[in-house]
């Protein structure tokens, strides 16, 4: 028990709650071993449980269309899905295990029973989430402003502000981060081949308008009487004299 009393304590949301009530929380907790690549739970499904990790890793993802994006990736005594205790919603991602795992399960429905019995434990919980809307809406500025200019095209500057995230936001959602400054420098990278090759297509167009006029020139009637004379006028020279 004292063992998972000090796995809860490693929690933001139960750093500073006393033992007793840790204890009657920890008697709730199970543990959980995942192999490899093992789902914990996939996007959609219910939201019925915390989960803290003992040992090993779990990488947060979605799925879009064939490739998987990395949104997060927790390691011991990290915990994923604090809000599932408190709204029940379904998952906004799929949890995987990164190599072997083991992690410990705290329902929701245990949860909630020691919320009703422990204002501190209330307390502690709306000072976790306050804090998480804080982080989310400074997050969603960061967003709009790297959106508007990825949208006018000022890629460096993207890039720039994904640079000078703060090192709290690095380790909340550095997978995110890093997706998105790839993507950015993809933009790039496409926008910068496409206007190469319309330069080469404009050199291309431009090279059959000469080749048009130069055919033009040399159909009219005017270049081709020019071209009579020229022949006509070095026959005559090199015709000896008499």
């Amino acid at each position: 028990m004292t063992d998972k009393v000090a796995i809860l304590k490693q929690i933001s949301t139960f750093a500073t709650l006393p033992d007793d009530l840790l204890h009657g929380l920890a008697g709730h907790m199970q543990q959980k071993v995942c192999a490899d690549q093992e789902l914990l739970f996939h996007i959609g499904d219910p939201g019925d449980s915390l989960y803290i990790i003992g040992s090993g890793q779990i990488t947060v993802f979605l799925q879009i269309a064939e490739e998987q994006l990395t949104l997060q990736e927790f390691g011991p005594g990290q915990a994923i899905g604090e809000l599932a205790l408190i709204d029940g919603y379904p998952r906004s991602a799929s949890a995987m295990a990164n190599g072997e795992t083991i992690i410990w399960q705290l329902e929701r429905e245990a949860f909630r029973g020691a919320l009703l019995d422990n204002p501190e434990l209330v307390m502690a919980v709306l000072s976790d989430l306050l804090g998480k809307l804080r982080f989310a809406t400074s997050f969603i500025e960061e967003v709009v402003n790297w959106s508007k200019s990825v949208a006018e095209a000022n890629y460096d500057e993207a890039l720039a502000i994904l640079g000078q995230a703060d090192t709290e936001d690095v380790e909340r959602i550095g997978g995110f981060l890093q997706a998105f400054s790839t993507m950015i420098s993809e933009v790039k990278a496409r926008e910068e081949a496409y206007q190469e090759e319309v330069e080469q297509l404009r050199i291309i167009i431009d090279e059959k308008k000469r080749d048009r006029q130069v055919q033009a020139i040399e159909s009219s009637d005017s270049f081709q009487y020019l071209v009579k004379e020229a022949k006509r006028l070095r026959a005559r020279k090199r015709k000896p004299r008499d």
